[in-house]
C-alpha cells in the first residue's frame, strides 16, 4: 500500500471511540498526525507525530488507506493509519487548542473524509 507519502494521519483507538483535535490556526476539527521528516519511515513519523501533538503512546499501526489531497499549494499525499491507544494522558501542542473523543460509530461524517475511508469495512469495533 505504501508508495509516495509526505503526510501520515492516525484514528487513534480508545474504548470504542477515536481521538478528534482541534486545529487552533482555524478551528478545523483534525486527526492526530502530519509531515514526514526527511528520511523518516512512515511509522516512525507516525510514532513521532502522535506523540508531539498528543502526548500518547500508541500500538499496533495498521494502514487504513493511502490517499491524496489537493490543496491551494499542490497534491497531499498521505497515509491513515489505525492505532490502538496504549498509555499516556492527552497533553496538545500549541498547534491545538482543544480535543475529544468521538464515537467510532460517526467516523463516517468525520471530514475530509477520504482520510477516513475504508475504516468501518476493515476494522470490527
Amino acid at each position: 500500500m505504501q508508495g509516495s507519502v509526505d503526510i501520515v494521519k492516525t484514528i487513534i483507538v480508545k474504548n470504542f471511540k477515536f481521538l478528534v483535535v482541534v486545529r487552533g490556526k482555524d478551528g478545523l476539527l483534525d486527526l492526530p498526525g502530519g509531515k514526514l521528516e526527511k528520511g523518516e519511515g512512515v511509522e516512525q513519523g507516525l510514532a513521532r507525530e502522535v506523540s508531539e501533538e498528543t502526548g500518547l503512546v500508541v500500538g499496533r499501526p495498521e494502514p487504513v488507506n493511502q490517499w491524496s489531497l489537493p490543496t491551494a499549494k499542490g497534491t497531499l499525499d498521505g497515509m491513515t493509519f489505525c492505532c490502538e491507544y496504549k498509555q499516556g494522558r492527552v497533553v496538545l501542542s500549541q498547534e491545538h487548542t482543544d480535543y475529544f473523543w468521538q464515537d467510532l460509530k460517526n467516523i463516517n461524517h468525520f471530514t475530509p473524509r477520504i482520510w477516513v475511508l475504508g475504516f468501518q469495512e476493515n476494522y470490527a469495533y
